[in-house]
């Protein structure tokens, strides 16, 4: 599998899934329509057939982006690629996806995850988008991400060998280091290799 031109790194822990045919991106704001765009052209550019899901909440607004191949509200003009879809049914979308990309604010990541972990594949990777750390507790996304993954293997009886791997399952973008979090540079999907802010 490659992700943005690279193959993702692998750990004794954790084997990326060798294709991918289904990347489905949880939230639609501006930062989630932009990387299943980018993502859907990637897939476009190298000729194959994996579908691109961008997932919001509301049903018609989804709906409307589905039929003009547009979303409005944060890319007035811009059409979107024929192999990305959009749709507001998120347990439909995440099962079976080999890639969940988590296009969430920090602050609501953990009860998204509650309402929707259950639907997430057991080997799927994820790659968060968020920045910050959780009111309250302090925790890095990638730790709420692995407390909410660890709870849900375990009420749905996964093996204990699984729900030990979840962390080499996440990967976060954020900037190269000594970038500091701005716009410009190169920013890492760590574990998966660079590739340009914004383009």
């Amino acid at each position: 599998m490659t992700f943005f031109g690279r193959t993702p790194a692998s750990s004794p822990e954790f084997t990326p899934p060798a294709t991918v045919q289904s990347i489905a991106v949880l939230g639609a704001g501006s930062w989630g329509t932009a990387f299943a765009k980018i993502a859907a052209d990637a897939a476009r550019e190298r000729g194959d057939d994996t579908r691109v899901t961008l997932i919001g909440r509301d049903e018609q607004a989804m709906a409307e982006c589905e039929r003009t191949r547009e979303n409005a509200r944060y890319f007035p003009g811009m059409k979107l690629p024929d192999n990305m879809h959009f749709t507001a049914d998120a347990p439909a979308a995440l099962t079976g996806a080999d890639i969940v990309v988590l296009a969430l604010p920090a602050q609501v990541l953990r009860s998204q995850l509650q309402s929707f972990a259950r639907y997430i594949e057991p080997n799927a990777m994820l790659v968060s988008l968020a920045k910050g750390l959780e009111t309250g507790t302090g925790l890095r996304m990638s730790q709420v991400i692995t407390e909410e993954l660890e709870e849900s293997m375990a009420l749905r009886g996964a093996d204990l060998r699984a729900i030990g791997h979840i962390p080499h399952r996440v990967r976060v973008v954020g900037p190269e280091p000594g970038e500091g979090n701005h716009g410009g540079g190169a920013y890492r999907l760590r574990g998966c290799g660079s590739y340009p802010a914004g383009g």
